[in-house]
């Protein structure tokens, strides 16, 4: 009986250990077919890790350096320095590549408006509402304030003003009550 149980113990430590050579063979030649895509997706995945790490450090670049400008811009009106306030508003406000560009030229319209410059004022509010490169509440934010300089002015266009303001006061808008305010102090 231990003879057989000697022997049954050496035939499966036989099979195992080709059972494992089976295995070996097969994961080798596994990898010989598969290792390209292997390698190729791994350098794609780090790749790709890479690239999006660098236009996250991008964008925080310059989003920091237009934070500087912008507060630079601020300091500089407060202080008086109207030309400077601009210039440095105006180079935020060139890339669009951050929310500090809004800021900016919405910023700058006051500027504008503090010069006695009305008119560039007013082409600066329809530039920032009738383009894409500024986010939809800075469009409805041009939106409102175009409305309302047209309603303060000496002789308001209602019509257009009611054009303007319309979408913004429909149902389930962030500006219906702003909106339908001042429509509703509109001549009827």
């Amino acid at each position: 009986k231990v003879a057989d149980d000697l022997e049954e113990l050496q035939r499966r430590a036989l099979l195992r250990e080709v059972d494992e050579e089976v295995r070996n063979d097969e994961l080798k030649a596994l990898w010989k077919k598969y290792r390209f895509y292997v390698i190729s997706a791994a350098i794609l995945a780090l790749l790709g890790a890479f690239v999006f790490e660098g236009i996250k450090y991008y964008k925080q670049e310059v989003s920091a350096q237009d934070s500087i400008a912008f507060t630079r811009a601020l300091n500089a009106a407060v202080a008086g320095d109207v030309t400077s306030a601009r210039v440095d508003l105006e180079a935020v406000m060139k890339d669009r590549a951050t929310g500090y560009a809004e800021l900016a030229a919405l910023r700058s319209v006051s500027l504008l408006e503090k010069e006695g410059q009305s008119e560039e004022a007013m082409a600066l509010l329809y530039e920032i509402r009738g383009t894409k490169d500024f986010s939809e509440p800075a469009r409805n934010v041009a939106t409102v304030a175009i409305a309302q300089r047209l309603m303060d002015a000496d002789k308001p266009d209602y019509a257009e003003v009611k054009k303007l303001l319309s979408p913004l006061a429909a149902e389930g808008s962030a500006w219906k009550n702003i909106a339908g305010e001042m429509l509703a102090a509109l001549p009827k």
